[in-house]
């Protein structure tokens, strides 16, 4: 068996760790000379290119997934850190708010309870609310009468 001319495993490695993007590049450059890429060597490494390829793209989705568990982890501390930082917002408001009742104006008070409850995501705005479904009786018939009457008269 005649010896072989090149290493085509160290030369895979290699041009997966090099940064060139196609082979024919690579091996010119490695044994400086247009003649190294003969018909040979494009059989011996057909398709590395797109090994190559692939190769990069698994350690690129390596790298995503160690950050999106980087990224979890210190979003569910940032979530827990927020809602204790809103708790304690909230009560020290609230304790704001009892020490200062008597000190305060009523305006003062309007905006102390709006805060919190604009903290606590709750409407901020009151308005009046007429119902005005409601049917008003002002004066009753005839029938309604006579029961009304029937009623006193069992009492």
């Amino acid at each position: 068996m005649p010896k072989q001319k090149y290493d085509w495993n160290e030369i895979k490695m290699e041009f997966m760790l090099s940064e060139f993007e196609e082979v024919k590049p690579f091996i010119e450059h490695k044994y400086n000379t247009n003649k190294a890429y003969t018909r040979q060597t494009a059989e011996m490494t057909k398709w590395r290119w797109k090994e190559k390829q692939e190769y990069k793209q698994k350690i690129v989705m390596k790298a995503l997934e160690k950050q999106a568990e980087k990224d979890s982890d210190s979003l569910t501390l940032d979530i827990s850190f927020l809602a204790q930082s809103k708790n304690i917002l909230v009560n020290n408001l609230i304790n704001k708010l009892i020490e200062a009742w008597m000190k305060w104006s009523v305006k003062e008070i309007t905006k102390a309870i709006e805060s919190i409850r604009t903290e606590m995501w709750l409407p901020t705005k009151y308005t009046k609310n007429d119902n005005i479904n409601k049917e008003e009786k002002t004066e009753l018939n005839d029938e309604e009468m006579e029961a009304l009457k029937t009623l006193l008269k069992k009492k």
